[in-house]
């Protein structure tokens, strides 16, 4: 089945990723974009609250735009580390979570940045999730991972609903480390983000950030041989992640209502093979 969209809002909130030029988006488009998610038939947000103001925008406009699964996150590690009882203010995170989206509940809430927690937090991260989840305050609870070696950190992960990653062109870690099996074997929604690495893969290679040296090269045989295959970059990023097996959902940020149009014409096109690697296992560059 191929993953559906799921809109990411961290633009509502902030200027974000490679490839952005006009800085955070105003929320009138905001507002757009909303509309052409529902007309389009996305049902899921993702947001959270690193990402600026996005919860507090989609508070005003997303009501408006029609009936939306809102999944937010647990603040930073810096953020928690302030309390006195970090895990005890996951909880109060999502309370202002839900205070900012002007919700009684949200559809999902993620561990953000686990990489950050002391190992000895884990089991105790996931009771509070469970906890908040008997609660009724979330209807899904899960993790943000970074990287394969994260799921390590947990004995047993039954119960767990959702887990959103990484997986693009270029990084190739959770598809080819077998997590995405073991993942659905145990029932668990997967979701997809950073399908475009940041806008990085659809920009044209020579004007990709100095930054990005070490991989332009590897930047233009992948634009090269998505013109040979007479498909735009983004047809060819977006195919490639939503062919992945085990992928429910692929998360995409946009910065115009017409830029969602475009993904989703692009989506309907179906999946592609992968007809070259194009995989990278810096992290400097992936993550």
């Amino acid at each position: 089945m191929t993953a559906g969209l799921i809109l990411g809002t961290v633009q509502f909130g902030q200027a974000y990723g490679v490839a952005n030029a006009g800085g955070r988006v105003l929320e009138a488009e905001c507002e757009k974009i909303l509309q052409t998610a529902a007309r389009l038939g996305v049902k899921t947000l993702d947001t959270a609250p690193a990402y600026g103001e996005s919860e507090i925008v989609l508070g005003r406009l997303a009501p408006k735009a029609g009936l939306f699964r809102i999944i937010t996150k647990t603040p930073t590690i810096r953020s928690l580390a302030e309390a006195l009882d970090p895990v005890h203010g996951i909880a109060a995170s999502l309370e202002q979570s839900l205070e900012n989206l002007g919700q009684d509940r949200v559809g999902g809430l993620l561990v953000h940045n686990l990489h950050a927690f002391p190992d000895e937090d884990a089991d105790k991260i996931l009771e509070e999730l469970f906890r908040l989840r008997d609660a009724g305050k979330t209807s899904a609870i899960g993790l943000s991972l970074y990287d394969p070696d994260e799921l390590g950190r947990f004995g047993d992960l039954s119960g767990i609903d959702l887990v959103q990653l990484p997986i693009n062109l270029l990084d190739r870690r959770f598809s080819q480390s077998g997590c995405i099996e073991r993942l659905k074997i145990m029932g668990i929604e997967v979701h997809a983000r950073s399908v475009f690495l940041q806008g990085l893969l659809l920009m044209p290679p020579d004007r990709a950030p100095e930054y990005f040296d070490p991989i332009r090269d590897i930047l233009r045989t992948f634009h090269e041989d998505a013109e040979k295959a007479g498909l735009p970059p983004l047809d060819a990023a977006l195919g490639f992640v939503a062919g992945q097996a085990g992928i429910d959902g692929m998360v995409v940020g946009v910065d115009t209502h017409r830029q969602l149009e475009e993904i989703a014409g692009a989506l309907e096109k179906g999946v592609i093979e992968d007809v070259c690697g194009y995989a990278c296992d810096s992290s400097d560059m992936i993550d």
